[in-house]
């Protein structure tokens, strides 16, 4: 920047208002705050003009009112004054320029602090004597000089306000990725809200969907504990209004704004001046609210401020939802270990109820024959007909058991001939009628459709066998419209199917679970009827339709010859 130093035009040495110019512009660069700013141009502004009095504005906000000197009412209210209406045209306006004040002799007068294009501060000083034109170049120099160092400060000031800002934004984000404690980044995102917004509380408040009441979960401040676990209806105050609207709300007059409840400050005792509140959303829904209560200062909350909070709320939801989804992958991991353990329990059960006992009996025909073999030859063929029997009784057994773990007849031909044969084996197991009923549903869907379906049949006929008591089970399958839906309908003893779900958490099995689960993750759809002493209904629905449609129609079906069966499913060695 250029400044040219007025000097005396008759003998070529500095003047006196030059001398006070080049020791303001010595000043200036020590100057850090407004403040600093002020006092040195007042200071040199009173020594340069001989003024009585003078007032300084800077254009913070609020504004800094500095008097150096005696000052009086009058040049106070007018630098107020003229400042508060020239927030309204920050323009800086041509009928406050240095000039005027050559043209009087004494008064209040006002020097513009700026660059030429804005105003930045202001000057109101009181004038007993006229000045002379070098003075007043001093004047404008250094209301010029004065005007750029406080735009330079309000920039730094405003940089150093999102430095600030940005650190709390990296320091959540940090906390975010280095931990799963929930309440921790939860109290950090509400305390580091608080003080970078310069609020004398803070609040997060979550939504209980079960009650539509917002609680009150961390709050900060002096009136934190008194609202810890406090609970507002969601119809109710400017933070069930930002809730149900899923908008922000600014309230710098609490009190002339008619969503106002005063019950929480009644109960906390808190006094509420103005209010700063916004959604807490987790994918589109809205969980709960953050708000920052009392700007310190008395100043305004703007939508600077809005914004702000915005981010950090949107920080909160990230940290809920990656509580949730942890705390639902630990529950999916523990559900999937007791649905494992749960088959080791059942394969074990199964083998030593069934192929286990039937070896023992084989082993102990074995023994007698050898026995019958020296005393009795003649009754060999009875007894080795009873052990033909047992042996392929054992084996039927055994390829029940190796089918339900790996149903190859589901992998090759598809879900219709999977349960065809599934059910004619069980005939042969089991002391229940089965009825069968299939009609079309030729075509092949996607493998994990099929295996979900088909382990659904599975645990519905494994429910019938194991509790139902049943003599007769009729398994229908249709196509209706864009579903495959299949039915399993016995006459056993049946269940309360309401309270048996109701006290699921504190079952063994998980077999109801398991199906509706399988059932959903396919897109489908399970529903369970019974009533005690009437059976048991169980009916799947597939989405078939959209399954062929994403394929174009295209799956073939495997076809194989009938004897194609047992190989698939025997032994090779036998």
């Amino acid at each position: 920047m250029d400044i040219a130093i007025p000097v005396s035009s008759e003998s070529g040495a500095t003047a006196p208002g030059a001398l006070h110019l080049i020791a303001y512009l010595r000043a200036l660069p020590d100057c850090r705050t407004f403040g600093d700013v002020l006092h040195v141009t007042l200071d040199h502004i009173l020594a340069i003009t001989g003024a009585t009095a003078g007032v300084g504005v800077a254009a913070d906000t609020p504004p800094f009112i500095i008097a150096v000197g005696p000052q009086d009412d009058e040049i106070l209210a007018c630098a107020r004054d003229t400042w508060v209406a020239s927030l309204k045209r920050p323009e800086c306006d041509p009928v406050l320029t240095v000039p005027d004040l050559a043209a009087n002799a004494t008064g209040v007068f006002l020097v513009p602090l700026s660059p030429g294009d804005r105003l930045y501060g202001l000057l109101a000083l009181r004038i007993t004597a006229p000045l002379s034109t070098e003075v007043l170049e001093s004047v404008h120099i250094i209301a010029r000089t004065t005007g750029e160092q406080l735009n330079l400060q309000l920039s730094l000031s405003r940089m150093s306000q999102r430095l600030a800002e940005l650190s709390v934004l990296y320091e959540i984000a940090t906390a975010l990725g280095s931990t799963l404690d929930l309440q921790q980044l939860l109290t950090l995102i509400v305390e580091r809200a608080q003080a970078a917004l310069q609020g004398e509380a803070c609040t997060l408040m979550l939504l209980d969907d079960a009650t539509d009441e917002l609680v009150f979960e961390i709050p900060t401040g002096e009136a934190g504990q008194a609202l810890r676990q406090l609970r507002i209806p969601l119809s109710e105050g400017i933070c069930g209004w930002v809730a149900r609207n899923a908008s922000p709300a600014i309230v710098n007059d609490l009190h002339g704004d008619p969503r106002f409840d005063s019950d929480v400050d009644q109960n906390s005792g808190f006094h509420t001046r103005n209010v700063l509140a916004v959604p807490l959303a987790v994918r589109g829904r809205v969980i709960g609210v953050i708000e920052v209560l009392n700007k310190q200062g008395g100043e305004p909350f703007t939508n600077h401020d809005a914004d702000l909070l915005l981010t950090l709320a949107g920080q909160a939801a990230v940290a809920l939802d990656n509580a949730q989804l942890y705390t639902s992958l630990e529950s999916e991991h523990a559900r999937f270990l007791a649905a494992e353990d749960q088959v080791r329990r059942e394969l074990a059960r199964d083998l030593h109820d069934g192929p286990a006992q039937q070896m023992a009996a084989i082993c102990m025909q074995v023994e007698i024959l050898r026995k019958l073999l020296e005393v009795h030859p003649e009754r060999l063929p009875a007894e080795v007909d009873a052990l033909e029997s047992l042996a392929r009784k054992a084996n039927r057994q055994v390829r029940t058991l190796q089918f339900r773990l790996r149903p190859v007849v589901l992998e090759t031909r598809g879900l219709r001939a999977a349960i065809e044969y599934y059910v004619n084996q069980l005939r042969e197991t089991e002391q229940i009628e089965f009825i069968l009923d299939l009609v079309g549903c030729t075509e092949r869907l996607p493998a994990h459709v099929e295996r979900a379906a088909f382990d659904i049949v599975q645990e519905a006929l494994g429910n019938v066998r194991k509790h139902s008591e049943a003599r007769q089970v009729t398994l229908r399958m249709r196509r209706e419209a864009a579903y495959w839906v299949i039915k399993i309908a016995d006459d056993g003893r049946g269940f309360d199917v309401a309270g048996t779900l109701r006290s699921y958490e504190t079952r063994g099995s998980l077999g109801l679970l398991n199906m509706r689960e399988r059932a959903q993750a396919m897109g489908g759809h399970v529903d369970l009827a019974s009533t005690p002493d009437h059976g048991t209904t169980v009916t799947l629905e597939i989405p078939s339709q959209a399954y062929m449609a994403n394929d174009g129609g295209q799956t073939p079906v495997l076809e194989l010859p009938p004897d194609g069966f047992e190989q698939m499913v025997a032994d090779p060695r036998d």
